[in-house]
């Protein structure tokens, strides 16, 4: 900001001597405002102590009375506690009033003689003549000094009327009153501005300036070190340090050791020193030019709802040199080695060598802090496919080695890193995800027996992100309503597997590691049934447990529950065979294969129904059972008789109006079949 004013008063003297003054900073070539009440005419300067001035002065004469008609007399100049204080006191005692140290004086006047100077510290001029002093007359000088004293000094000027031997009016002409000023300080400013790097050569930038931030030029600046093992600070060899026109000087500074302080000294004559008086540094020299926030990556990865999770980190640089990111390296420690297989580990390391290699880490700048550079996504752990709930690893650790190029040279970094492993595989529709569905629920079997039924598994960890479940382990449970024992024994046979026994009231083990399929669900299975010695019926009820692994522990689903009906029989009882009239006839004997299969020869129907033609119907009496009934077997004819299924010249073969008769006729349960006899080769 620039401010414009008058240097020293105005001459506007009224009947009185006046004075118009001014005061230069000859350090700084600047003049020094006066800040005295102009229209009482005060010369009124702040001063530093120390600091060197050069003042000016005209003193005129205003007194236009008989006795401001000065015909011969002398000035007298000293100096003084107060504006009133006289010479005599001051010469009675001038070791109480040395202020200042005076220098380079100089006087002019009307009829100049030569000036008389005191040699003294307290006089600045002891006796200067002059004649015909009169009205509108000036008296000028100027004279250096220097403030040694910080309380508020006057010098007085006194104009002495030699005829009257008197001062004129009884009273100073005018006086300078010199108030201490609050002298200008030093500050600094550094680059690096807080943090050296340990064990390198590097250059400190020192800016010196005053306390309204202007540039300080010839400051006389020393800097100081302090090792860990020191307990004073020792001045550091950087040769003879004076700030330039920029208030700028820097210094080479050697390798230090980690811990070391570093301290500044400035100083100028006439401003305040920037120094220290305890311990605290300007500088400190860091442990590590590089550091990383945050020191360690802990990185939690909740499976199998991630399959890949990345941590970001923060590279400060407290150093002004750029580095670069050469390497990276991923190590396990001797406890998580044999983990390793469970990570994608190649393709992490492949995402540092595609991503980070090459990546510059950037040093401080003037003006500003430590530098940092964030690293977004820097470490990504990947799980692998050899990873599932049942093998897994709690929590895995090791180091991440990153090599910087400090050109010349290198430096080898290390980020220690833990993984820890969150299994959470509790489905988000757990409700009503795991279903199993049967079609037919009621069963009639002398030995054995099929039953269809289909598992549907929709179950999602994220049904937004599609992220499917996964089973440890699938259990299959059949129960019975009361404690009587099975009249059955069970098996199953899941998609064309190895059948698996099942036990009544115990969950059997049927899948392992049981993954949603999101395009095809359902997976069909075959449950076998087979008759023990107690016949008898039951209502059996099916269901799936399935169970995944959570942080807390395993965890259960249930399918819903369904429940068939077994039947136990002898398999003779369920065939009937009933005349065309609907009257069983009894005296029909089948022969029975395999439990669901039965032979009647033509010679037992033709032995035992009417004359052909007639008709007979065949009914399945068990509503759970599909049995086949056939009236030959494999086509042959029994010896006995001689008009059988495959005697195509006998005349009397008896025939069939339905031709699965004679190579087996399914009959469902409850399913009848109304069948004609004839002999086509008798008219």
């Amino acid at each position: 900001e620039e401010k414009e004013y008058f240097l020293g008063s105005s001459l506007d003297c009224s009947d009185m001597f006046c004075a118009k003054t001014a005061l230069l900073d000859l350090e700084n070539e600047i003049y020094v405002e006066n800040i005295g009440n102009v229209n009482k005419n005060e010369q009124k300067y702040p001063l530093i102590i120390g600091k060197k001035y050069k003042t000016e002065f005209t003193l005129m004469n205003g007194i236009t009375a008989t006795e401001g008609e000065i015909e011969n007399g002398y000035l007298k100049a000293h100096n003084a506690t107060s504006p009133d204080t006289s010479f005599m006191t001051v010469e009675g005692d001038v070791d109480n009033y040395n202020f200042f140290e005076f220098s380079n004086i100089s006087l002019s006047g009307p009829n100049t003689e030569s000036a008389k100077y005191s040699s003294a510290k307290t006089v600045l001029v002891d006796k200067y003549n002059f004649t015909k002093f009169f009205a509108n007359k000036t008296i000028s000088g100027n004279f250096d000094l220097v403030p040694t004293y910080d309380k508020g000094n006057y010098i007085n000027f006194w104009i002495i009327d030699s005829d009257k031997q008197f001062p004129v009016r009884g009273a100073p002409a005018f006086n300078y009153w010199f108030v201490p000023d609050a002298p200008h300080s030093l500050s600094i400013k550094l680059f690096p501005n807080t943090l050296l790097v340990p064990n390198k050569v590097q250059n400190l930038k020192i800016y010196v300036y005053d306390e309204l931030e202007s540039i300080v030029k010839d400051v006389q600046v020393i800097v100081l070190k302090k090792a860990p093992t020191d307990s004073v600070y020792n001045a550091i060899n950087c040769g003879a340090l004076l700030t330039d026109y920029e208030g700028k000087t820097v210094c080479e500074l050697p390798p230090f050791e980690p811990n070391t302080f570093i301290q500044i000294l400035a100083f100028k004559e006439g401003y305040k020193s920037y120094k220290h008086n305890d311990l605290i540094p300007d500088l400190k020299v860091v442990e590590k030019m590089i550091s990383f926030n945050p020191e360690k990556l802990d990185i939690e990865i909740s499976y199998p709802k991630e399959k890949a999770i990345t941590a970001d980190l923060t590279v400060a640089n407290a150093s002004a040199q750029d580095v670069i990111i050469s390497n990276i390296d991923l190590r396990f420690d001797k406890y998580s080695e044999d983990s390793k297989y469970l990570l994608n580990w190649e393709a992490m390391e492949g995402y540092f060598e595609s991503e980070y290699k090459g990546k510059i880490i950037y040093g401080i700048e003037e003006d500003m802090g430590v530098n940092e550079t964030i690293l977004q996504d820097f470490f990504m752990v990947m799980v692998g496919d050899n990873f599932n709930n049942s093998v897994y690893a709690d929590k895995m650790s090791g180091i991440i080695k990153m090599t910087l190029d400090t050109s010349p040279g290198s430096v080898v970094l290390e980020i220690p890193f833990s993984i820890k492993f969150k299994i959470d595989s509790y489905p988000e529709n757990a409700g009503d995800c795991l279903q199993i569905n049967m079609v037919e629920k009621d069963f009639y079997l002398e030995k054995s027996t099929m039953a269809e039924l289909q598992i549907v598994n929709t179950c999602l960890l994220d049904s937004e992100k599609r992220i499917p479940a996964i089973f440890d382990k699938v259990f299959l449970l059949l129960t019975l309503e009361d404690g009587s024992y099975s009249v059955a024994g069970y098996n199953i046979t899941i998609a064309d597997k190895i059948s698996t026994t099942v036990d009544v009231r115990i969950p059997t083990l049927i899948l392992e590691n049981l993954k949603t399929e999101l395009t095809n669900p359902e997976m069909n299975a075959v449950l076998g049934i087979s008759s023990r010695s107690t016949k008898g019926s039951q209502k059996i009820g099916i269901k799936i447990l399935g169970y995944v692994t959570t942080e807390s522990g395993p965890a259960k689903l249930e399918s819903n529950m369904v429940e068939i009906n077994v039947n136990t029989v002898n398999i003779a009882n369920c065939i009937g065979i009933y005349d065309k009239d609907g009257e069983k006839i009894e005296k029909i004997d089948f022969e029975i294969f395999d439990g669901l299969e039965f032979l009647a020869t033509p010679e037992l129907i033709y032995n035992n129904v009417h004359e052909p033609p007639t008709e007979i119907e065949i009914k399945n009496e068990c509503p759970g059972s599909t049995l086949w009934v056939r009236a030959c077997k494999d086509n042959n004819i029994p010896p006995t008789f001689s008009a059988g299924c495959g005697n195509e010249n006998s005349a009397a073969k008896l025939s069939f109006s339905v031709d699965d008769f004679t190579t087996g006729l399914e009959l469902k349960g409850n399913e009848s079949k109304k069948i004609e006899i004839f002999r086509p080769g008798i008219p």
